[in-house]
């Protein structure tokens, strides 16, 4: 037994001496320490109020540090010890690639985090009230991914050059096969960014008009008044005029109203005094004007015009709605015919 000890002082284990093999273990267990005992109580420190917030860019690489599990820090501390020590090649070659491994899946993670938390803070200063879409933050992880697994290939020995090339040659053929879909794609980044609507607005496009529903990856699906759903490209979105109603401070409406063309003066003169009276007594509308604007043999036209001091659609339509019961209603208890 004693001989075999000092067998293994003399020699050590596949040519490492035992100054190396204990060099190796005591970097293990220091580094062991640090990631499990000094960091979390640096981290800890460093999130108090004193230094930081969780809002900020450090708070968000410190919550993510501290989340690493216990093992990979034991992983991470045990492959950078055996780097002291003289391996056999295939070993030497596993545990370089398992610290790689390690780091770039660790930078992936760590980069999209930030990416998110940029991003989410982007959203909040330009005042928008939606979360950022996760096709954006799946576009981001996708491309960090691919740009993680280049850099773990190439520092294995991988040829990436020929590998690039053949994707960018594959990447131009799938891009001309699918030019329609990228465009809608792109379309989709231009509406969410430049923000012409958003889900839950009434817009008009075309002879389309309804609420937002849903702004998806392709296509925007519209809630019709009438009750269907209609499905548009972006791209064609993007192109057209669109007319967004929740934009509005107020509605301004104006509407013809025909009576019988032998209707006497007198009457004629209660019609303006009618709407008036029944525009000023419902909220929130704001009378302008009714005005006679044309007179035929067939009908005499009188045009109406207030605004509503609010831009929701369903409350404009059951206002006009109101408006028209109770003229029908003042019209016939009065004897004004309609043309």
């Amino acid at each position: 037994m004693q001989n075999t000890i000092q067998s293994l002082l003399e020699t050590g284990i596949y040519g490492n001496s035992a100054e190396r093999l204990l060099l190796s273990l005591l970097t293990f267990l220091v580094l062991y320490l640090v990631f499990l005992q000094v960091l979390p109580f640096v981290l800890k420190r460093l999130r108090s109020p004193t230094f930081t917030a969780d809002q900020t860019v450090l708070g968000t690489v410190i919550t993510f540090v501290q989340k690493i599990p216990s093992l990979v820090w034991g992983s991470l501390a045990l492959v950078i010890a055996l780097r002291w020590l003289m391996l056999p090649p295939r070993i030497e070659y596993l545990v370089a690639a398992v610290s790689l491994f390690l780091v770039v899946i660790l930078g992936v993670l760590l980069v999209q985090k930030i990416l998110e938390h940029v991003l989410s803070h982007f959203m909040h200063v330009t005042g928008s009230e939606q979360k950022p879409p996760a096709i954006f933050q799946n576009v981001l992880s996708i491309l960090l991914w691919i740009l993680g697994t280049l850099m773990i290939l190439s520092n294995l020995g991988v040829n990436v050059t020929s590998l690039i090339a053949g994707l960018g040659i594959g990447g131009v053929a799938f891009a001309l096969a699918s030019q329609r879909i990228l465009a809608d794609i792109f379309s989709s980044f231009s509406i969410y960014f430049d923000k012409p609507f958003r889900e839950g607005d009434y817009i008009v496009t075309g002879d389309h008009s309804g609420f937002v529903r849903k702004i998806g990856l392709k296509t925007t699906r519209i809630q019709a008044v009438q009750g269907e759903e209609v499905i548009i490209p972006n791209q064609e979105l993007t192109q057209a005029r669109v007319r967004n109603y929740r934009r509005m401070n107020e509605r301004h409406v104006e509407f013809d109203i025909l009576v019988a063309p032998d209707t006497s003066v007198e009457k004629l003169r209660l019609v303006q005094t009618i709407i008036r009276g029944i525009i000023d007594s419902l909220e929130p509308l704001h009378y302008n004007r009714v005005t006679l604007t044309k007179i035929s043999k067939a009908a005499i036209t009188f045009t109406v015009v207030y605004e509503v001091k609010n831009n929701d659609h369903d409350m404009h339509m059951n206002l006009l709605q109101e408006i028209n019961l109770r003229m029908l209603e003042e019209f016939r208890r009065v004897e004004i015919a309609l043309g």
